[in-house]
């Protein structure tokens, strides 16, 4: 029988990065811990906990490892499977480094250009000089924010630059990130401009909404540049009342972790529908991002961030025990 434990690795590899989270989380709350004397959970008293089951995990899934390697000594096809994958693992830094070879920086171009774009309205020139500078783009922020000045039209040359962005074309996931990456950079300095919008630039800017929100699907693995995207371009167009606030709290929560969403929910105006939207984190185990946003509104009193992270700690606790039962099914699997 097939036997692949990445999976298993995997959410063990995942703990600490986890418990970081809520260690961080956890030091906010305390410093708010004056507000509600009903707070008297300790950080140690999680740490502990939570290393417990860590601990445990582990030693159970080195026991699994030890199990799989003696059955392995007696299956021919299953020591050629560990073989095989042993030769994929040892292969992956060559892998890496021959992508960080080949991956070349371009040459640093003029900051003089980037304003010829802006002056010849050339959209399209102006998000390919960004993409192809893309690493650079913190250093020529403010330039980037003078040169869409100098434009004759700095809302339509945005738009023009947004039109026809996403290749027809079948291009690498990590290429069409960088393009969305440098769509986003585009509408934010274009927000931080705080120009005038009419409505016939508010139409075209929503029919590049629908377009973007269309491509945006429930789940983790999502990019969430085209999130974000499509979030900066409501608030800049102003396009609030384009969408259901429902449909835009769905989308909110998919990037609830990034730093700018608090800033975001403001210039929504979403401070009223904060409930609705921690609602929504709780229900999806985001319980530590919820937190954040409990604070920055100030609603501890409807939802307080202790019982939050009382939940969050169960959420992990959960998760520990079903990998150690799925330790232990795998365990009885590979011997029999």
């Amino acid at each position: 029988m097939e036997m692949d434990t990445s999976e298993i690795q995997a959410a063990i590899d995942s703990i600490p990065a986890k418990k970081e989270d809520l260690r961080k989380a956890f030091e906010v709350l305390q410093s708010y811990s004056s507000s509600f004397s009903s707070f008297t959970l300790k950080w140690n008293d999680l740490d502990g906990h939570v290393s417990f089951i860590e601990k445990s995990i582990e030693e159970r899934f080195r026991e699994l490892e030890a199990k799989v390697r003696s059955c392995v000594a007696d299956k021919p096809a299953a020591a050629a499977m560990v073989a095989a994958e042993r030769k994929v693992v040892e292969k992956e830094p060559e892998i890496k480094v021959q992508n960080k070879v080949v991956e070349k920086e371009p040459e640093v171009k003029s900051v003089l250009e980037l304003k010829d774009f802006c002056v010849r309205m050339d959209g399209k020139g102006l998000r390919s000089y960004i993409l192809k500078n893309r690493k650079l783009l913190p250093e020529f922020r403010d330039e980037l924010r003078l040169a869409l000045r100098a434009a004759p039209n700095p809302i339509m040359l945005v738009l023009d630059s947004l039109d026809g962005f996403v290749p027809s074309r079948k291009v690498k996931k990590k290429e069409l990130e960088l393009i969305w990456k440098t769509c986003v950079h585009l509408v934010q300095v274009l927000h931080e401009l705080a120009l005038e919008i009419k409505a016939s630039y508010r139409e075209r800017a929503r029919r590049f909404a629908t377009e973007w929100r269309g491509k945006i699907t429930d789940g983790e693995g999502n990019n969430w540049f085209v999130v974000l995207g499509f979030l900066h371009l409501v608030v800049t167009f102003g396009l609030v009342d384009s969408f259901a606030a429902n449909d835009i709290l769905d989308v909110l929560v998919l990037v609830a972790r990034r730093r700018q969403i608090v800033d975001m929910c403001r210039s929504l105006g979403f401070e009223d529908k904060m409930h609705d939207f921690i609602d929504k984190l709780k229900k999806k185990g985001k319980e530590v991002d919820a937190v954040k946003f409990v604070l920055a509104f100030n609603l501890s009193e409807k939802h307080p961030p202790a019982s939050l992270l009382e939940s969050y700690v169960n959420t992990i606790k959960k998760a520990a025990f079903e990998q150690r039962q799925k330790a232990k099914s795998t365990q009885i699997k590979v011997c029999f």
